[in-house]
């Protein structure tokens, strides 16, 4: 009979490091304030040496280049580096964005416990629970 149709995987509202990249053209501070805006450009990699490249290309393949497989690999390892990080949060629910696009409802599964037992209040708090309460395929 073939594959199962499709279904929409929700678009996660992306941090802010992330809106601005992928911004055209930001728009212009107003001239009495001194605004800096978050960049993909990272120049000195931020606390301890942690380096937000692989979240940065996990994104781009996944939301630009509808890459799941490459997504997963990319944030996995960046999990795996940075269990503290400062994209630890995002990474995993971008994690549970690739399963879901991958058609895993088992991996979106265990990944939404993780984020639920890591931030039980966390800003993407009902995504994960929606990946968890998914039926298996």
């Amino acid at each position: 009979m073939g594959a199962p149709p499709p279904t929409a995987v929700p678009m996660l509202a992306a941090p802010m490091l992330f809106v601005a990249a992928a911004a055209a053209a930001p728009p212009e501070p107003p001239a009495s304030a001194s605004v800096v805006l978050p960049s993909t450009r990272v120049t000195t990699p931020p606390r301890g040496g942690e380096d937000p490249t692989p979240v940065l290309q996990a994104i781009r393949a996944l939301r630009g280049g509808g890459d799941a497989d490459r997504a997963s690999a990319l944030l996995s390892q960046y999990l795996r580096a940075h269990p503290r990080g400062v994209l630890f949060e995002d990474a995993l629910v971008l994690s549970i964005e690739a399963a879901n696009a991958r058609y895993d409802s088992r991996s979106a599964a265990v990944l939404g416990r993780r984020y639920l037992e890591q931030f039980p209040a966390g800003r993407y708090r009902a995504f994960a629970l929606q990946a968890t309460q998914s039926p298996a395929r």
